[in-house]
């Protein structure tokens, strides 16, 4: 790879000056589209789903727990993943590593849900503090675009 040159400030300033003239239209452009997102109609879910969770059997709308809305992380523990049953995919791995304390998620009605193949599995250690694990059916996850876990309850 070959260094940018080396300028003299005047030309460094112009240079970046240039450069946020072109980011400022594309955070323009990104929050029009994030509000066309926003806008976009509703559809109704009519499958009926079935999880598992730590209290049991519960439908896609127990998973909401009377909340409004439900963010749903699809996890990869499962048979087929490099390492299994040992851990979970790399990249899962990471994400449910920086989970943080979900209080202002909770705070705007909002829960978190951690979804994966198969049976809970009560001592995934990871992701015990902050969500709760819950799993489906391999034939449901293909078509679900939300997944599971339960952020920690705001004090």
């Amino acid at each position: 790879m070959q260094s940018p040159p080396i300028v003299a400030p005047e030309d460094w300033e112009a240079a970046r000056l240039r450069l946020l003239v072109k980011e400022k239209a594309l955070t323009k452009a990104r929050d029009a589209m994030a509000a066309e997102r926003r806008r976009m109609p509703w559809t109704e879910v009519t499958k009926v789903y079935d999880f598992e969770g730590p209290t049991g059997n519960a439908s896609l709308l127990d998973l909401f727990e009377d909340r409004r809305q439900l963010i749903v992380y699809r996890a990869f523990f499962e048979p087929g993943v490099h390492g299994w049953p040992d851990h979970a995919c790399v990249g899962c791995s990471m994400v449910a590593d920086h989970i943080g304390n979900l209080a202002h998620l909770n705070a705007r009605n909002t829960l978190v849900t951690l979804l994966r193949h198969g049976v809970v599995v009560e001592d995934v250690v990871e992701i015990e503090v902050h969500v709760r694990p819950c799993s489906a059916r391999l034939e449901d996850l293909g078509d679900a675009e939300v997944e599971l876990v339960d952020p920690i309850q705001a004090q």
